[in-house]
């Protein structure tokens, strides 16, 4: 089965091998392996090491694009290794990140108008991933009349923070689907202005005790580990010791239908981080 892949350098460089012609006759992208530990005889859990691929690289062309193409394929890979930024592999909406270690030009030019390049990709993040967004506009908010319980020392103060705030504001509520069949990292965007501002999903609380002026932003990162909030001018200031610490920050969120919900102040979005160990199949 052809696949029409692409392959995005970290400067955002594009290669469309279709469209500039070239082929690839095999690929090992797609092929994955899990690796198992034993305990008594028993399989007990399941991950992936870092992997290596291979794609050689067929192209019929005229000497001096032959001399080009191989420039172009040096400075577009090498690009990656000199910042330490992965670039990826496209097919469709998956994306597989990966540095390319190594290539090999089997056959230079042996025959007239004929090149091979076979070139080696590691990476570290061996599942292909794709991106689902969920957008949640501010909603009008009630008076407050009523105490509203924020306190960046609850925990300290009371043991540990309520399941609900006293307040008498509406709150906002919305409803969203996750279109994977295992939990996902996520990032999630919140858009000032805001105080305290707190998402409940499920069982799980989000919440950073910080304010956000208008034109800020503060973003959770559960990949990475990262709780950043970035101002007007742009300065970026680590928040992860604000975070409400009830419930991690960082808990993957499920596949499946869900609701968000928040006071409605604020605005925010999340992007959903769906991995697979192969992309979907679809006939090109």
């Amino acid at each position: 089965m052809f696949e029409h892949l692409i392959h995005v350098n970290s400067k955002g460089e594009s290669l469309d091998f279709y469209e500039l012609g070239i082929f690839q006759n095999y690929n090992d992208l797609r092929d994955y392996e899990w690796e198992y530990s034993e305990v008594g005889n028993r399989i007990k859990n399941f991950r992936k090491k870092p992997v290596q691929k291979t794609v050689p690289y067929v192209f019929i062309v005229d000497e001096q694009k032959a001399v080009e193409i191989v420039n172009k394929f040096h400075e577009h890979f090498d690009i990656d290794i000199v910042r330490k930024t992965k670039g990826y592999f496209k097919i469709g909406e998956w994306r597989l990140y990966c540095y390319c270690e190594g290539m090999n030009f089997d056959d230079y030019l042996k025959l007239n108008g004929y090149l091979k390049i076979t070139c080696k990709y590691i990476s570290d993040e061996p599942n292909w991933r794709k991106e689902q967004k969920a957008s949640f506009k501010p909603q009008e908010q009630g008076d407050y009349d009523f105490l509203d319980f924020y306190s960046p020392n609850a925990e300290a103060s009371y043991g540990g923070d309520y399941p609900f705030d006293f307040t008498g504001r509406t709150a906002g509520r919305a409803p969203f689907v996750v279109d994977h069949f295992a939990d996902c990292d996520f990032k999630m965007t919140i858009y000032g202005p805001a105080i305290y501002p707190r998402v409940l999903i499920e069982d799980t609380v989000y919440q950073v005790y910080t304010t956000l002026a208008a034109n800020e932003y503060l973003v959770v990162d559960s990949k990475n580990k990262q709780v950043i909030k970035y101002s007007v001018n742009g300065t970026a200031t680590n928040c992860f010791d604000l975070r409400n610490k009830t419930n991690s920050i960082f808990t993957k969120i499920s596949g499946g239908s869900h609701s968000a919900i928040w006071d409605g102040s604020f605005g925010f979005e999340i992007s959903f981080y769906v991995e697979r160990s192969t992309p979907t199949w679809n006939l090109f």
